[in-house]
């Protein structure tokens, strides 16, 4: 599969301990990792993280757009689980209770979705 040619970036950020954590771009912070260290092992959440924003970016109808509600679309859920595991297991926030996810992608067109509310559970 050849590497894409847009630009993605997968802001996050997450809410535990009664307070709201800043925004990370998690997509970005794994390929300064491996860029970093390529003997480490961050090959497998660069990967995931970018074929399912391949994905996403392929079934979205709008440019911009701001979901109050999680969208019923497969290819967004594939992003979202790569999310919560990337929360729960690297971030270490079990108790975190939701999160909320930008995900942006820079070509000839910039597309930003902004999905809201989302649930850990």
């Amino acid at each position: 599969m050849p590497a894409p040619q847009a630009k993605y970036h997968l802001y996050v950020r997450y809410y535990g301990k009664e307070k709201w954590y800043d925004w990370q771009d998690v997509f970005q912070t794994q390929i300064n990792k491996r860029s970093n260290n390529p003997v480490k092992g961050t090959e497998f959440k660069v990967l995931l993280f970018s074929t399912a924003m391949n994905y996403l970016s392929g079934s979205l109808k709008e440019p911009h757009y701001v979901y109050e509600l999680e969208p019923n679309d497969v290819n967004f859920k594939i992003l979202k689980h790569a999310v919560k595991q990337y929360i729960v297991n690297y971030k270490c926030m079990h108790k975190a209770t939701k999160f909320e996810i930008i995900f942006v992608k820079e070509d000839q067109l910039k597309t930003i979705q902004y999905y809201k509310n989302l649930s850990l559970h």
